[in-house]
């Protein structure tokens, strides 16, 4: 199953994840029962189960999202919401249309309705996470991973809107951090989400790897979870080790990945894609323009020299970057 997966509050009981995540074999190799050798338990969980210790500690880095050990030795985060300026509300929050979560007839369809919406702005919320993670208390992006977190969007299906299309069928209240760990606690059922993504997280860790980057640090959870239900689709964003850790601590570009946020925040809540474009290492906004069937991409403009960001007085840019410098300042962190 893809890593784009359903999840609903319901009931689960021990052996459900046991067969969900195909824990009746080792969680690493697949292997059953080894050489007669009986399988050994995790001691955190009590639920994966390894050949030896040399594929848990293999496994460790995927399975430490679904475990529930906390270890003694590290600092955990608290249950709460990341509480620093990165899980303030959207500034475009509060002009959001009436929900339309009442007229889907099925939670699949819902879902489906929601994917094509995150895939129109996948550049844009792939920003926004990677520079969300920089904000992460006690060491950015690195504590991103050490302390098992992940990323939240809270998002609403919008009515209402002049021009309806898959890139502004839906809006962004707010996005958040939290741990795993509170995570799989309030809500027992995404540990079947986790095993059913288990492939496709492996393969997209393999493809970060592949790239032979020693800067990789590993694969951050991004939710985007449906106002006011238990229902949500899940990807993973490749977090990497900055080139210039000191130059992310300065103010100065702490300033210019909160501008980032807001400018991609602001084309993403206007319907508007950011795509990247052949060459240079920034992205346009575009209008999706309907073609029989499918919507084409049109850019509203061919370069941003003279363009005006219109952020309706919500927010004003603290640094005064051009948005292409923006942009390529932000992604060569």
């Amino acid at each position: 199953m893809a890593a784009d997966t359903l999840s609903s509050e319901s009931s689960i009981r021990q052996e459900d994840v046991v067969n969900a995540l195909g824990l009746n074999a080792c969680f690493y190799c697949d292997a059953r029962d080894p050489d007669g050798k009986k399988l050994r338990r995790c001691g955190g969980c009590s639920v994966a189960l390894y050949s030896d210790t040399d594929c848990q500690k293999a496994a460790w880095r995927e399975h430490k999202l679904v475990c529930r050990m906390q270890n003694p030795g590290e600092t955990v985060m608290s249950e709460t919401p990341f509480s620093g300026a990165m899980s303030s509300p959207s500034p475009w929050a509060h002009l959001q249309p009436p929900s339309r979560t009442a007229e889907f007839t099925s939670v699949m369809e819902l879902c489906a309705d929601l994917k094509e919406y995150r895939d129109m702005h996948d550049w844009a919320f792939a920003q926004i996470v990677a520079s969300a993670a920089h904000f992460v208390p006690g060491g950015g992006v690195e504590e991103a991973i050490r302390a098992n977190l992940f990323l939240n969007f809270t998002v609403i299906p919008v009515k209402g809107i002049s021009n309806p299309n898959p890139a502004n069928s839906w809006i962004v209240e707010q996005f958040t951090i939290h741990p795993v760990d509170a995570l799989l606690t309030a809500n027992p059922n995404l540990v079947r989400m986790w095993g059913d993504a288990r492939p496709e997280y492996r393969a997209m860790d393999q493809r970060h790897k592949a790239r032979n980057d020693p800067g990789y640090l590993g694969l951050f959870p991004v939710l985007y979870t449906v106002k006011n239900t238990n229902h949500s689709i899940t990807t993973y964003h490749g977090l990497y080790r900055p080139r210039n850790p000191d130059l992310v601590r300065q103010q100065s570009t702490q300033d210019a990945l909160m501008d980032m946020v807001r400018l991609c925040e602001t084309y993403i809540c206007q319907g508007f894609p950011l795509r990247r474009v052949e060459g240079p290492a920034y992205a346009l906004p575009g209008r999706m323009v309907r073609k029989k069937k499918t919507y084409k991409w049109t850019p509203l403009f061919n370069d941003w020299h003279g363009q005006r960001i219109d952020f309706g007085g919500l927010y004003t840019f603290k640094t005064k970057m051009c948005p292409s410098h923006l942009m390529e300042f932000c992604t060569s962190l």
